[in-house]
């Protein structure tokens, strides 16, 4: 017969689902013969099913910021709701993101890069792996930038960085071409 530190331990597995047959069995025959192990037993089942039927508490979305800030630890959120610095900046740089890789696409250095490319399958590949590189970076921006407030002064900011990067880069090209040439 198991003293009772083990039936209390075997009562804590049966309530995990954690009990295999063998200890079952050894819990049930004890509890046919002690009636304060099957009080616990009971009390055990009940505590059980109380929790169990406790409703779900889900707190706020800014509730981490809001108790931080209480701390002393993270920086609020204004009382005017203005984003936190990162998040504007997030902004932007999904801004030029999408708008270079706009200008990329109607620039002339898509179609030269296929034409080189064809000529070399590894190239190819390496295109590919490029391309799907742009697109994860491009989603990993664009999420927080869509989660924020939106601010169209930030866009077309974006858009005059990203013209002027494409437009300089296309001008580096067309130099380095010109120097293979001759």
């Amino acid at each position: 017969m198991a003293n009772h530190k083990e039936i209390e331990s075997l009562i804590q597995k049966k309530l995990d689902r954690e009990i295999t047959d063998a200890e079952m069995h050894g819990l049930k025959e004890h509890l046919t013969q002690c009636p304060q192990c099957r009080k616990l037993y009971e009390e055990m089942c009940g505590v059980e099913q109380g929790l169990s039927s406790l409703i779900e508490f889900f707190p706020a979305r800014d509730f981490n910021l809001k108790v931080l800030a209480e701390l002393g630890i993270a920086p609020a959120r204004t009382t005017v709701g203005r984003p936190l610095a990162w998040a504007r900046l997030t902004g932007v740089l999904a801004a030029a993101w999408i708008i270079s890789l706009i200008g990329f696409l109607v620039s002339p250095l898509p179609r030269m890069l296929l034409g080189k490319a064809l000529l070399s399958t590894p190239m190819l590949v390496n295109v590919f792996e490029k391309i799907s590189i742009l697109f994860t970076g491009l989603k990993e921006l664009a999420v927080p930038f869509i989660k924020t407030s939106f601010n169209p002064l930030i866009p077309m900011l974006g858009a005059i960085a990203s013209i002027i990067v494409v437009y300089a880069l296309g001008k580096i090209i067309q130099k380095k071409e010109e120097t293979c040439r001759a």
